[in-house]
């Protein structure tokens, strides 16, 4: 007798809990665009020792995408779901001072960019405020780069001369993973991974129900550099606006 009153109260107890709480879920979809101030820490391992470059001056990353939201309601705040598909360009610059002796240096200017799609993966919580919803969350995202380039430029300078010698020459970016030991001989292309993947934190606000615009900060995770002697991962802080339906 009880089993057979117990599951038609429970689903009573279910709906007016919904019902009191005020609980819907809601599909939208929209789009974004976004610029970023981005940079790029790097290491290189010299006899054993971990070197950093003498100054990272940074560049930008503009990225566009569509986006795809699933929402669930529960009074007062809305709990989301949010993934899509983003186009990204980036560019950076990076300058490094090697000392040989207390004499002779070498200074390498190294101007980085690359196009890359992004698959992100946020959760937002959002907080009714009038005619307006204030944001926050976080999320992970996957980029997969397609092509790049780096401009390396390299000046000799003498405390004793002035300036000596150097050059300048643009190299491809392979995203194809390919250790020093793997590639042919007189290969000067620039290796590196093809993915990464980064954590992103994010707080904005939703207007008229259509408009958003929040800042972003994406933390890189993975080294993109295959051999053990180097590190390179990607930082972004910016703005992203978008518009959902």
């Amino acid at each position: 007798m009880m089993k057979r009153f117990a599951r038609p109260v429970l689903l009573a107890s279910a709906v007016l809990l919904l019902s009191a709480t005020g609980t819907f879920a809601q599909f939208r979809f929209g789009g974004h665009v976004g610029l970023a101030g981005s940079w790029l820490n790097t290491e290189v391992k010299l006899n054993d020792r971990w070197l950093t470059p003498e100054k990272t001056t940074g560049g930008f990353a503009f990225n566009f995408g569509g986006d795809a939201l699933y929402a669930f309601k529960l009074n007062p705040i809305l709990l989301e779901v949010q993934s899509g598909l983003e186009v990204r360009r980036i560019a950076t610059k990076i300058e490094q001072t090697w000392l040989s002796n207390a004499i002779l240096s070498s200074n390498t200017t190294i101007k980085f960019s690359a196009w890359a799609l992004t698959i992100p993966l946020r959760a937002n919580v959002a907080f009714p405020l009038g005619p307006f919803s204030l944001l926050g969350g976080l999320g992970m995202g996957m980029d997969i780069f397609l092509a790049g380039k780096e401009k390396i430029t390299t000046t000799a300078s003498s405390s004793l001369a002035g300036v000596g010698t150097g050059g300048e020459e643009e190299v491809k970016v392979k995203f194809d993973g390919k250790e020093s030991k793997d590639r042919d001989a007189g290969d000067e292309d620039v290796h590196m991974n093809r993915l990464n993947f980064s954590l992103d934190f994010h707080l904005g606000a939703e207007f008229i129900e259509h408009l958003r615009a929040e800042l972003y900060f994406k933390l890189g995770l993975r080294n993109l550099v295959p051999d053990d002697n180097g590190k390179a991962k990607f930082n972004e802080f910016g703005v992203r606006v978008g518009y959902l339906f």
